[in-house]
């Protein structure tokens, strides 16, 4: 049987850059997938989206919605962007979880890198919420370094002040240093930053970024190449944590070598 994966976006579709991006990674990791995709504000008008414009105090979550005459953002005429409170749109995210299980998914990704409650969903299958993977994976990659310093890269103003405070809400965030810059309107300036703190990587905190139809070929290239460390995208980790909860698995031996010996004396093979 071939492998199901399901995505769920933050506003409307179509998203073709995610459908691609998540079956052509698949792909390059040795498995075939389906994939079914649910967009959380699709069916709703202009009115109801814009009615719930995130207010003062709460938690903002950007999403692209169809507007006529909208000059784009990062989508292309007839997109626009707007920022939305976390709490409606949680019945959209299940509604969307409960369709796509019904359907026979594996897994299912929430394309959103915001916090949500850990008690905020509930699935049958596996369910991956970006925040959580982006968090643990920096700490088991600090954990043994004695003086870690992570770059985090956040959207826009907007976001500064939740996303400021994720990182700094669990004790084992004080053990590392943790880096701020702001992307909108100031990407080399954002680059330029973590550069001079030296940081060992960067994570951005957005998912999608690098692959939406306006962005750059050569963004995650440029980034990396001013930064001087590694650049992580949640798209990216999340997708290769999903690789291993579908079956058939990767084949270990086949990377080993059907003929590999360990001679006692033998020079190691570099």
């Amino acid at each position: 049987m071939v492998a199901k994966l399901g995505l769920i976006t933050t506003g409307q579709g179509p998203r073709n850059e995610y459908v691609h991006f998540h079956k052509k990674l698949m792909k390059e990791l040795g498995l075939d997938v389906e994939i079914k995709i649910r967009n959380a504000m699709d069916g709703l008008s202009v009115v109801e989206i814009q009615a719930m414009s995130a207010k003062p105090g709460d938690r903002w979550i950007a999403s692209h919605y169809h507007l006529p005459g909208a000059t784009g953002d990062r989508m292309g005429p007839g997109w626009a962007l707007i920022y939305t409170d976390t709490k409606p749109l949680i019945p959209l995210f299940q509604k969307c979880v409960d369709s796509l299980e019904a359907e026979g998914v594996d897994v299912t990704i929430l394309l959103c890198a915001e916090e949500y409650p850990l008690d905020a969903f509930h699935s049958q299958r596996p369910m991956l919420v970006p925040w959580v993977l982006m968090t643990e994976w920096a700490r088991v990659s600090t954990m043994c370094m004695a003086e870690p310093k992570v770059g985090i890269l956040i959207p826009d103003q907007e976001h500064w002040k939740e996303d400021t405070a994720t990182w700094r809400s669990q004790p084992w965030m004080k053990r590392l240093k943790a880096v701020f810059e702001i992307r909108k309107g100031r990407l080399a300036e954002a680059c330029a930053g973590f550069r001079r703190e030296k940081v060992d990587f960067v994570i951005n905190w957005g998912y999608g970024f690098g692959i939406a139809p306006g962005d750059s070929p050569d963004t995650i290239k440029f980034m990396e190449q001013s930064i001087g460390a590694p650049f992580l995208t949640p798209q990216r980790l999340v997708a290769l944590h999903v690789r291993n909860l579908l079956l058939p698995s990767l084949n270990d031996r086949r990377f080993a070598g059907e003929n590999v010996t360990n001679p006692p004396g033998a020079p190691p093979e570099v």
